[in-house]
This record gives C-alpha cells, structure tokens and sequence, in this order.
C-alpha cells in the first residue's frame, strides 16, 4: 500500500473499492492506482503516463481528477516520486501527474490536502535541488509548488491561476517554510532564460506569498530581485509580463 509518500513492499496493494473508469482515462482507477504503486519502475511510468493522458472537456477531467483522488492516486504519486527520485523520466512525470491531478477543478482542495500530507512539497523539494541543471524539472517543480499553495478560495472564484489571494485558509492545504521559496528563487536565477521556469517561477511566488509567513521570507532569497530579473530577461513575453 502507498502511503505518506513511501512505498511497503510488505503491505498488501491498495484496491478502490470498485472497477471505477472515468472517461477522460483508458484504464480504470483501480488498475491505474496499482501500476503507480508499483515496485517497477517500467510498470511505475506507464501508471504516470496513462494519467497524464487524460482528455475530455473541463467536466470530464475534473470527474477524473476527484476519482483519482478518492481511489489514492495523489499518496500513490508522491510514494512514485519518493521511490525512483533517481530516474528522470519517473520525477517529470510525477511532477506533471501532480499538477493535474491539482488543476483548477472542484477537486483541486481535497487532492492539495492529501499531496500535503504524503509529504509531497518536501519531495518536489528534493527533486528541484538533486535536478538542478535540468530546465523541465525546475519548471514542473516550480508549477507544483505553485498549485498546492493556490488558496481554496480561489477554486469558487472567477480569478484565475495567476491572480494571489488573501484568504487565510490558505495555509491549510499545504505545509510550506521558506525553504520552498528559496527554492522557487534558486530555479529561477539558474534559468534566467527559460521562460517556462521564469513563468511558474513567477506563479509559485505570488501563491506562495498568500501564505503570510513566506512572505519575509521571499524578501530575504530574493524573489523580488528574481521577478524583476524575470520581467528584464522576458521584456517580450506577455504572460511572464503580466505575472511579474
């Protein structure tokens, strides 16, 4: 069984209680959550892959996201991440399983609470630090970061992804220290090119500023020098302009 983001070889495999296929996936829940519990790290891929694959209109998608979420997905991601941190093709596509399964959705609150918990936050942090030269994982870090501090409040609300908020619930979903944020910053001044890192750059600092004790914090690593460094280096870039 996955659980709290690491994996019992002796524990029996987690089963949802019934056969369970959303539309948006090709495989149902029950054999997708067992092929992300996996000891293989093959088998592990090919569980991250088929979720990453989700297609459908808003509706359909966000109904995948809240199955997953229920049959164990998100401890079944952070205890994939946790197991193969030393193979590249399994931590990017965690990372992007977890910003998925974190879309804007009803489900987005309930899946932060449970990524929180499997102590998904610290792994990201991990992989940001060991993956340091590698471009897509910092961006894919960053994007993670920056949904599992996105306030509930801003799933009811007609502000998008970008936009902060100063709900005070906010810390709720997800135990982040100013580590995280140096994290995000540190991204940020190694890629200073990359518009994909300075994007989610960018992103994770303004949700991570929501929560008032970061917000020190991101004064004290940098981040205002990184987003001012970002809006130089991407004078020409819309979306890093209107997030900067």
């Amino acid at each position: 069984m996955t659980y709290a983001g690491y994996l019992d070889p002796s524990a029996a495999p987690f089963t949802p209680s019934t056969q369970r296929r959303p539309a948006a996936l090709r495989l149902d829940t029950a054999t997708l959550v067992s092929k992300l519990s996996s000891l293989s790290p093959c088998e592990c891929l090919e569980g991250l892959r088929a979720l990453n694959k989700m297609k459908g209109d808003a509706a359909v998608v966000s109904q995948a996201c809240e199955t997953l979420g229920n049959d164990g997905a998100c401890e079944a991601v952070g205890g994939a991440l946790a197991a193969f941190s030393d193979n590249t093709s399994v931590v990017i596509q965690a990372l992007a399983a977890t910003i998925n399964l974190t879309r804007k959705s009803p489900a987005r609150a309930a899946n932060q609470r449970r990524f929180g918990q499997c102590g998904l936050p610290d792994l990201c942090l991990s992989a940001l630090s060991t993956y340091r030269a590698h471009p897509g994982i910092q961006s894919y870090g960053c994007w993670v970061l920056s949904n599992l501090a996105v306030p509930p409040a801003k799933d009811s609300s007609d502000s998008s992804d970008s936009s902060p908020s100063s709900d005070s619930s906010a810390s709720e979903n997800a135990l982040f220290r100013p580590v995280h944020c140096a994290a995000v910053v540190d991204a940020m001044c190694a890629h200073p090119l990359d518009l994909a890192v300075q994007e989610h750059g960018c992103r994770a600092i303004i949700n991570l500023s929501v929560h008032p004790e970061n917000q020190e914090a991101l004064g004290y690593c940098g981040g205002c020098v990184a987003v001012v460094a970002a809006l130089t280096s991407s004078f020409d870039d819309g979306t890093v302009q209107k997030l900067g």
